[in-house]
């Protein structure tokens, strides 16, 4: 039964609340397809990590999301859509409570039957992201290694059965999958990511630029554009670079209290994830609230909105500039319209 609760930005968008069988609390990403929405978790006993499996919520259309029956064997690391299937990267534990002499393995589920298949094992790869363009091409980028440093990706073009390797030797955060190119986050000093990278599909011709801020997230523009959140000093902005040039589109907090977590844009549309000290949380030892910022005009006039009933906003997936739906803790997920 769906109950909801409901907010909006100034009446520029609207939100409710589905309350969803709780398996666990941990729930690894959450996918909008339009049509078909889908949630996927871990369960299993805590005090043991060979009983991991993973879950998987569907909804379809404005109905609430049901848990499917099927079960995948261990715990989700990372997930990638086609038309028909759902690749899964997941981790399958030997031992009760130690990561020691853990297997990596691809699995698909069939969209339309829930038929489950283990593809390949993936050896010692620690994925980031994984990509399938199609049922045959796919790409992991993770570590290749313990060392942090020790970037690269795989590409399969069998579905998965098989992988090529190549070595980027360099630190891989965020990575975006856009038309021919991949672009991902990097950093060469600790303590700032001010990296972004650019991989050819076709050559895998690699590219860079080094900004001035602090990278938390970026989206790319039509035009080969850069939007960029991050950290400016304690300031938290969001800026826009293009043909060489870098402008400032919004500062959303000018202290250290705010902290940029994931930038979207579709269209006009751009929303901007942040967490927000409050003092006050947890009998005064404080803690964080969860705030989207929205824009409907390409970052010219602003909304914003505390999500009391939220712990945080993850995972989070949006739907062009139609809506973005998020898991909020305590087997909560909010559904927000830009409309």
């Amino acid at each position: 039964m769906l109950t909801c609760v409901s907010c909006s930005f100034n009446n520029n968008s609207n939100c409710s609340i589905e309350y969803v069988k709780l398996e666990f609390e941990y729930y690894k990403s959450i996918v909008d397809k339009g049509q078909y929405g889908y949630m996927i978790g871990t369960t299993g006993d805590s005090q043991d990590y060979r009983t991991k499996e993973t879950i998987i919520y569907k909804r379809k259309g404005n109905t609430n999301f049901k848990l499917l029956d099927i079960r995948v064997p261990g715990e989700n690391r990372e997930t990638s859509f086609t038309d028909k299937h759902i690749y899964l990267i997941n981790e399958i534990f030997t031992q009760k409570l130690s990561f020691s002499n853990s297997k990596t393995i691809l699995y698909k589920v069939n969209l339309d039957t829930d038929e489950l298949q283990k593809i390949s094992e993936l050896g010692n790869i620690y994925p980031k992201s994984v990509f399938f363009e199609n049922d045959s091409v796919g790409y992991i980028f993770g570590r290749l290694s313990n060392y942090a440093r020790d970037g690269g990706f795989m590409k399969t073009i069998d579905g998965g059965v098989s992988w090529d390797t190549l070595k980027l030797e360099k630190p891989i955060e965020k990575v975006k999958s856009i038309k021919k190119k991949f672009y991902f986050l990097s950093y060469k000093r600790n303590d700032k990511k001010d990296w972004i990278y650019t991989i050819d599909k076709k050559s895998n011709e690699l590219d860079s630029l080094q900004f001035d801020l602090n990278i938390v997230d970026f989206t790319i523009g039509k035009n080969g554009d850069y939007w960029l959140l991050g950290k400016d000093t304690d300031r938290t902005v969001l800026q826009h670079y293009e043909d060489g040039k870098i402008a400032n589109v919004k500062t959303f907090s000018k202290d250290a209290d705010l902290s940029p977590n994931q930038l979207y844009r579709y269209n006009d549309v751009i929303v901007v994830l942040t967490s927000q000290i409050d003092k006050n949380m947890l009998g005064g030892f404080g803690g964080t609230k969860p705030e989207i910022f929205l824009s409907k005009d390409d970052g010219l006039t602003w909304d914003n909105q505390l999500v009391e009933e939220a712990l945080y906003i993850k995972p989070v997936s949006f739907y062009e500039d139609e809506r973005m739906t998020a898991y909020i803790g305590h087997g909560k997920v909010i559904k927000c319209s830009f409309n």
